[in-house]
């Protein structure tokens, strides 16, 4: 699988990296649930955190204020278009940790 990296600052995709096909693949990100990508998931989890904390992290990870309102206003956007909360199996909280996720997501399997 080829993945691709998005660069920020100068607005365009980096060389993609490949992947080595798993048992597990988790696909994270804003975009990751869409209409077009739920049927190609065997699950989908929402990961859901209010504003102030979507806010804190963003700034901790980039140190800048300066994306933040074309990121949250793009994600609202995308999120009302694609339905993406209503399209997850599972909706979480900020405090879930990884292994939480992984065993969830196991189980989801079967």
């Amino acid at each position: 699988m080829h993945t691709h990296r998005w660069d920020w600052h100068e607005d365009l995709f980096l060389a993609g990296d490949q992947v080595q096909p798993a048992g597990l693949i988790v696909v994270e990100g804003c975009g990751a649930i869409s209409q077009a990508s739920r049927p190609l998931l065997d699950a989908a989890v929402w990961l859901e955190a209010v504003e102030s904390i979507r806010h804190t992290r963003a700034i901790t990870r980039d140190g800048d204020e300066t994306w933040w309102r074309g990121w949250r206003d793009q994600e609202d956007a995308f999120y009302a278009r694609e339905r993406s909360q209503q399209l997850a199996d599972f909706t979480l909280g900020p405090d879930v940790g990884v292994d939480e996720l992984l065993s969830l997501l196991r189980e989801a399997r079967g």
